[in-house]
């Protein structure tokens, strides 16, 4: 195969795994809460910053709580913004490297058509792999599900025989991370 049907045959491949990706996206297909987008974090930390000064007793629990909550609104719009910003990348550059190729296989192949390729597959690899990692970080600790955080061996929980119950690995009590 020459150059340009090289080239063709990745780009549609970009193209095709891109539109995968779209139909799997966990928020765009409302796998997830539909409110992540237009969750109104600074709300929650105006609201937070007010009652710091008009309640100075405010409880540690309180106020750890109200920064768990921020934080978690903060990554969930974040989450939310990376999805959408990356698919639509995504899919625009397969859909250019698509024409860059077919205009390789009528004619000749454009001198820079292999580094505008490789510097496109570059960017959305970067970004897909960052997009990636947040995935994994936003969506198993901010999901709300009942799966419980396991060890390595697949366990929750270890039965305490003194006691005769079990005692959940990761969970302490108070905490609403824990689960």
């Amino acid at each position: 195969m020459s150059a340009g049907a090289n080239f063709f045959v990745v780009a549609c491949a970009i193209l095709i795994f891109s539109i995968i990706n779209l139909s799997i996206g966990p928020v765009i297909n409302r796998v997830v809460s539909s409110s992540w987008g237009t969750s109104n974090c600074q709300e929650l930390v105006d609201k937070y910053e007010e009652d710091k000064i008009e309640k100075p007793d405010m409880s540690e629990q309180t106020r750890k709580e109200r920064e768990i909550n921020i934080r978690k609104c903060k990554n969930k719009k974040a989450f939310h913004n990376m999805e959408y910003t990356l698919f639509i990348f995504n899919i625009f550059i397969g859909f250019v490297c698509v024409l860059l190729g077919l205009y390789g296989l009528q004619k000749e192949i454009i001198p820079k058509t292999g580094y505008i390729g490789m510097g496109c597959g570059l960017v959305g690899f970067v970004l897909t792999l960052v997009y990636v990692i947040y995935n994994g970080i936003v969506y198993t600790n901010y999901h709300d599900s009942d799966i419980y955080k396991i060890d390595g061996d697949g366990a929750f929980a270890e039965l305490n025989e003194k006691e005769g119950a079990y005692e959940c690995f990761y969970y302490k009590k108070n905490d609403t991370d824990a689960i």
